[in-house]
């Protein structure tokens, strides 16, 4: 919006020295309202974006609305490199919905094991201590004691088919969770996917900004270059900062993307990410 504001002022003087039409001052006119516009969705987003951040962070947000955030760093490029089998595995490890059901499952053929045992005989080992004496009759004498130890064998015939329910809804049990399994794993799969797929997607969107900017940044000078030798106009130089100033931009927008992605392929596979 400043260069196209210095631009504006410049074609305004030239409309007065006569170098130029009017029409060039009116498209220049709509060039700048349409960058002012522009200016304010970008301000309008970036104080919503505090207020959001103040909610989450848990800052007081009556009256601050307005008042910047003291938000320190940049926002810089840090690759990530992780293939998508070391995501998926990774996912299948750590993703939270994934342990519960497995140890729902696990817990599910633990209680089948359980509930069979009820068919099988119980074998227990008893044992008793016993004493007897009489000191009217024998004061002197030592009381008879011993020991007797056996074993218990019992076995069930008959329950009303209950250990077979309890059986059966074991095994419905273990089998939901197998189902929920495969379904919470194919979920997981297509979210880790997708993240990967956009993480991918913005390095490449990076890497191609960044020659972008590098040729902005070359044909500026070339045209500071040929302005400086009389060849070039003002006009000239105002359009190669407004080349590069956008191709910052988007070059800005990229590696906040390429952040995002990043940061959801984090949450896909349940774990931190170091970048390279």
């Amino acid at each position: 919006a400043q260069l196209l504001t210095q631009e504006h002022e410049n074609e305004k003087k030239r409309l007065k020295a006569g170098t130029i039409p009017k029409v060039n001052v009116l498209r220049s006119d709509v060039a700048l309202a349409n960058r002012r516009a522009s200016l304010l969705r970008a301000k309008n987003s970036l104080r919503n974006t505090q207020i959001a951040l103040r909610r989450v962070i848990g800052l007081e947000q009556k009256g601050k609305e307005d008042e910047p955030l003291p938000i320190e760093g940049k926002l810089i490029f840090s690759k990530y490199e992780l293939s998508l089998e070391d995501a998926l595995t990774r996912a299948h490890a750590n993703r939270p919905e994934l342990r519960r059901l497995r140890l729902l499952s696990k817990a599910a053929a633990k209680d089948i094991k359980i509930e069979r045992a009820a068919f099988l005989p119980r074998v227990s080992l008893v044992g008793s201590y016993s004493a007897d004496g009489n000191e009217f009759k024998r004061p002197f004498a030592k009381a008879d004691a011993g020991w007797s130890v056996g074993t218990q064998a019992s076995l069930s015939l008959f329950d009303g088919f209950s250990t077979t329910a309890r059986i059966s809804q074991a095994k419905s049990r273990e089998e939901a969770a197998k189902i929920g399994i495969e379904r919470q794993t194919l979920f997981v799969d297509t979210e880790v996917r997708q993240a990967h797929s956009a993480l991918l997607r913005s390095a490449e969107l990076i890497e191609t900004l960044k020659t972008t900017v590098d040729q902005a940044e070359e044909s500026l000078k070339l045209v500071q270059i040929r302005f400086k030798a009389g060849a070039g106009s003002q006009l000239d130089i105002l359009g190669g900062h407004l080349d590069l100033t956008q191709a910052r931009v988007n070059q800005s927008n990229a590696i906040h993307e390429y952040t995002i992605a990043a940061a959801q392929l984090q949450r896909a596979v349940g774990s931190f990410i170091e970048p390279k």
